[in-house]
């Protein structure tokens, strides 16, 4: 029977049967109620995947429409062929407005009135005061403008259009439960996937896998146990693609998963994931050597590569113990997923024609006026001397990150209402030093005044070096802790972080990163690029179409400015390589281009604890560079963070830059493991064997592969004699003697500077 349509919330997740005409749906997930069946049962369309079908009305929350949908019960039942395809007429659906896309960007509702960056119904019968939370029946923002009475807000102009930021209607009937009172907001509420239903669904699929890996493993043939493992993984793999997806896509072809199985395919690690290095172990030989508490060969065990079945043992063992956790968070973002278009304008402006050095220089030249505000600024000065909207935003950009030093403070209250210390505005300008927040809000009124399309955008920062409770526990509110601005450009959404450009933010005062590469990088910087940093507090406020899931973003490793602008890529990548237990030692690896050097460690939370050296080492597979990193963390340390750094330049000290800070957690017992000493040489080797610093004496197996073309390789012994090494087809498998206490160098020669030059080096007891 027909029923005015409805939107709700599923409370729990239904599988659904699509050969009975089923529709099923994940916990939180947004349905459209469209019919009902019979009392028990409703007839709907999922906003997520766009599919329809039937489900028990017990599972979505009906209590809104208990009494229109009793009067609607009825003995006739829907027919089948009205099951399998939705109501047609034009009486069984009422209109949905659609979700901003390409065409309807969230900037074509204009306002002629000076805006503030916060979204909420206008009221068009007065001017009314701004609040940013949204009510259950808001689509709109309100604004409303400066007094001097009031809270400074935007300056008012009388030919100034300012384009307002909209959100999706699945963003606003969510919006009801986010408050910006706190630092904490109900983030996960604004999400269609969240952390339950994202755990129970990799639950249920993962107990079919476990039956079947257990099954697989019993047998006694590693081969043919192998073989079969790979065919488990490979068929949960080939997942049927949505409708969804095969549009975007354009093909029929079955071959990737769809956006249901994204997290069940995330919890599943590839069996074939096999390096060429052959130094794999089994884990019944790591097994009982633990049992054997044999501590030298524990050592040597836990040097080696982990092979598929080892990575796929961890998987499930960090599943069951976090059964919310995302294992390949990148996966969400694939080659459909775009930066989000927005208007494009009649006065359209190449990004590589901008001649940003003359405005830079001219901003460094510009005298700074502590008697004026900042608005008057751009009134008198950018606004008369340039006339592109680039030109402007750059010059803002340029006055705010060099003439204005930061300075912190604790929980700094975060709003898009009002910008906070406005009445010291004067004092601001004088001594040229504002907060984080503040320097965010400048930028806001500078670019109002400048006539760009801007908005402030509230979220959380992945902090190199900072654990909080948002990254370390997924059930936690998102903690508001950053703000950023959002512009429209040349009809293309873009970012730009002013206090992250400012050279004096703590972590370039703190040398974590070079101030020149994020001066650059947080200047336009296009949406996918910050989506593994900055997690905004409304998902349609990552200008991703379409967007992320908010808990995939949230488990994203962090990518720093030198990660993006060197061209490192996420090679395999795992969250459960990095959760340690007892003897476990993280791994993971990256693809890296040709002339960047690469060392990592790992720093404790805990800053009374020593920092821990990894052991970073290239090898190359298919064409690609690829650095591995592997290492454990100290004794006593639960958690911290893995820094891996990059650099150009081999002759240049001081010349590394941070490419990512990995969270790191270990619990269980502990076993100091040194590694290898690993010095830079010119050209690319792989010590396969003796991982280990610390070696014996007696015959030594040697392993080494290497990509240059040296004629020569010795091993110098602590008396100073050399052992010339074999090589072959560029590899060296050679047995050695050790039979001198000390330090033996590997070497290799030198052709510029005519000497030998150290590339690794091993201590003999």
């Amino acid at each position: 029977m027909s029923i005015k349509p409805f939107k709700t919330k599923a409370t729990y997740s239904w599988g659904g049967d699509k050969k009975n005409g089923e529709l099923g749906f994940l916990e939180g997930e947004v349905i459209e109620v469209l019919g009902v069946v019979r009392k028990d049962r409703l007839y709907g369309r999922s906003m997520r995947t766009k599919l329809s079908g039937t489900f028990p009305s017990s599972y979505v929350d009906t209590s809104n429409q208990k009494s229109e949908l009793k009067n609607s019960y009825s003995e006739e039942s829907i027919s089948s062929s009205r099951l399998a395809t939705p109501p047609r007429s034009p009486q069984s659906r009422s209109p949905v407005r659609k979700s901003p896309s390409r065409n309807d960007s969230p900037l074509k509702s204009l306002v002629h009135s000076h805006s503030t960056p916060t979204l909420k119904k206008r009221d068009h019968g007065s001017s009314s005061t701004l609040n940013t939370d949204f009510s259950r029946d808001s689509q709109y923002g309100s604004f409303t403008t400066f007094t001097d009475e009031s809270a400074p807000l935007p300056p008012k102009h009388n030919d100034l259009s300012q384009t307002k930021f909209k959100s999706s209607y699945v963003q606003q009937l969510l919006d009801s439960t986010l408050s910006i009172d706190t630092q904490n907001s109900s983030y996960f509420g604004h999400s269609d996937f969240s952390a339950t239903s994202a755990g129970s669904f990799m639950r249920h699929k993962e107990m079919e896998f476990e039956s079947r890996l257990h099954n697989a493993i019993g047998q006694q043939d590693e081969n043919s146990t192998r073989a079969k493992l790979n065919d488990i993984l490979e068929r949960n793999e080939k997942g049927k693609q949505g409708s969804f997806l095969k549009k975007i896509i354009g093909q029929k072809s079955q071959q990737g998963p769809s956006f249901d199985d994204l997290v069940f395919l995330s919890s599943v690690e590839k069996l074939s994931v096999m390096e060429p290095n052959n130094d794999k172990f089994s884990s019944s030989v790591f097994e009982s050597v633990k049992n054997n508490d044999s501590s030298d060969s524990l050592d040597l065990q836990r040097t080696k590569t982990l092979d598929g079945t080892e990575r796929a043992k961890r998987t499930k063992r960090v599943l069951e113990e976090q059964p919310d956790i995302i294992i390949k968070p990148h996966k969400c973002i694939s080659n459909i997923n775009d930066d989000e278009e927005g208007i494009v304008s009649n006065s359209y402006v190449n990004f590589e024609e901008v001649n940003y050095e003359y405005v830079d220089n001219w901003i460094n030249n510009l005298p700074f006026d502590d008697q004026i505000i900042p608005q008057d600024v751009v009134k008198n000065f950018i606004n008369k001397k340039f006339t592109t909207d680039l030109e402007r935003a750059r010059a803002i950009y340029m006055y705010l990150t060099t003439k204005f030093t930061i300075y912190e403070t604790i929980e700094e209250p975060l709003s898009v209402k009002r910008m906070p210390g406005f009445q010291k505005i004067s004092e601001i300008m004088k001594n040229q030093r504002c907060t984080s927040h503040q320097l965010v809000w400048i930028f806001y009124l500078m670019a109002v005044n400048a006539g760009l399309e801007i908005e402030i955008i509230l979220g959380h920062l992945k902090y190199p070096l900072q654990l909080d409770q948002t990254l370390s526990n997924p059930k936690t509110k998102l903690t508001l802790n950053h703000s950023w601005i959002c512009m429209d450009v040349n009809g293309e959404f873009r970012f730009v972080d002013p206090t992250l450009g400012n050279r004096t933010n703590q972590l370039s005062t703190k040398s974590i990163w070079n101030p020149n590469t994020a001066s650059d990088f947080y200047y336009l910087t296009k949406p996918k690029s910050l989506l593994f940093t900055h997690t905004p507090r409304h998902i349609d406020q990552q200008h991703v179409t379409p967007p992320i899931d908010p808990m995939a973003q949230l488990s994203l490793p962090p990518l720093y400015p030198a990660f993006h602008f060197s061209g490192v890529k996420l090679h395999k990548f795992n969250t459960s390589m990095f959760h340690l237990r007892d003897f476990d030692v993280y791994q993971f690896e990256l693809e890296i281009p040709n002339d960047l050097e690469i060392c990592a460690h790992f720093r404790p939370s805990d800053h009374n604890l020593p920092v821990q050296n990894a052991l970073s080492q290239i090898y190359h597979k298919n064409g690609l560079r690829i650095a591995n990193i592997r290492g454990i963390l100290p004794k006593g340390c639960p958690s911290g963070f893995i820094l891996v750094l990059a650099r150009e330049d081999k002759e240049e000290e001081d010349g590394w830059e941070l490419l990512t800070s990995i969270p790191a957690f270990h619990t269980g017992k502990w076993k100091q493991l040194d590694w290898v000493k690993i010095d830079s040489v010119d050209g690319d080797l792989y010590i396969k064997e003796p991982k280990l610093h610390q070696i014996k004496k007696g015959l030594v197996s040697f392993n080494i592969q290497m990509w240059r073309n040296w004629k020569k390789m010795s091993l110098f012994t602590p008396s100073g004699k050399s052992i010339n090494l074999d090589i072959k087809d560029n590899s060296i498998i050679q047995t050695i003697n050790i039979n001198e206490s000390g330090i033996w160098k590997l070497a290799v020669p030198d052709h510029k500077r005519k000497v030998w030059k150290v590339a690794a080096q091993w201590v003999v007891a």
